[in-house]
């Protein structure tokens, strides 16, 4: 199990106080059933296949699901046995006690089934307010913290059809094309063509809602795909390179070193589970 990101704490009074977010690297088994005295924990498997443990439930995880465990309840997320290692986003927080109706309402809506399903917009806020609380200027912790509750006033909210439901499904629908295709190269004018949408549209809507442009965007899902590869692989800096359609290793180096402050072999060298080149010389066989 690898931990990308530290336990923090952050508060600001009356608001909300985030005790941990992170983001960890495990494989069936590494995680334990567990439960927090009085904090909510929002977890999320980036892979839809796979297992989250409720209480008495099992629960089957579906691509872009957030699983909300109240104080209390044992939990414990699960990856798919059959796809290796897995990574898996949390954040823990407990609420001012002026916001116990605020989490009323948000547990409303995970009552049922423990989780909702959300668009990336809300993913890509997890994933911001992740970055923020660890961030050592203060500014950007209290912004993080903010963030959070914001978001939990998003939650609350009963679903109302509005005129950007449109523009977000479409978003959405871009990310997945995104995802199948990471290994390959994004072209967004037939991207635009096949969401029925005009390109230019579709480039102000999706960097407004992610804060970057989509070409920026597929380049990170990339090099996240790189991250894992190069952790858990023993693939050469070149193979893994060539599998994600860069011009060649050294373009790719440049790129993943602009995203990761790191070159792809320090990376490597530099992760607890790093798979060891076997003695026989093969290397693992990439997706």
């Amino acid at each position: 199990m690898y931990l990308v990101a530290f336990s923090c704490r952050s508060r600001l009074h009356g608001l909300v106080h985030i005790g941990w977010a992170g983001c960890i690297t495990a494989k069936p088994g590494d995680l334990r059933r567990h439960a927090h005295d009085n904090g909510y924990e929002f977890h999320r498997v980036e892979t839809a296949e796979g297992v989250f443990i409720a209480g008495e439930s099992a629960l089957r995880t579906r691509s872009n699901d957030l699983f909300l465990s109240p104080p209390g309840e044992f939990h414990e997320p699960w990856p798919a046995v059959n796809r290796g290692a897995t990574r898996l986003h949390f954040i823990l927080f407990i609420p001012d006690a002026s916001d116990d109706g605020l989490m009323t309402d948000v547990s409303r809506r995970f009552a049922d089934t423990h989780r909702v399903q959300v668009n990336t917009s809300v993913l890509h806020a997890l994933d911001r307010i992740r970055g923020k609380i660890h961030d050592p200027q203060p500014h950007l912790r209290a912004s993080a913290v903010h963030e959070l509750l914001a978001l939990l006033h998003e939650l609350a909210a009963a679903d109302r059809a509005s005129p950007s439901a449109a523009a977000s499904n479409t978003i959405d629908q871009l990310v997945r094309i995104m995802r199948d295709n990471v290994t390959r190269t994004l072209r967004l004018d037939d991207a635009a063509r096949r969401l029925k949408i005009n390109k230019c549209h579709l480039i102000r809507s999706f960097t407004r809602r992610m804060d970057m442009p989509p070409l920026r965007y597929f380049v990170k899902l990339k090099i996240e795909t790189a991250c894992h590869w190069l952790q858990w692989s023993d693939a050469p800096v070149h193979r893994i390179a060539e599998r994600l359609s860069f011009y060649d290793e050294s373009h790719f180096s440049r790129t993943f070193k602009r995203v990761t402050a790191l070159w792809p072999t320090e990376y490597r060298r530099q992760s607890p589970t790093a798979v060891l080149a076997p003695a026989t010389g093969k290397e693992t066989r990439l997706p």
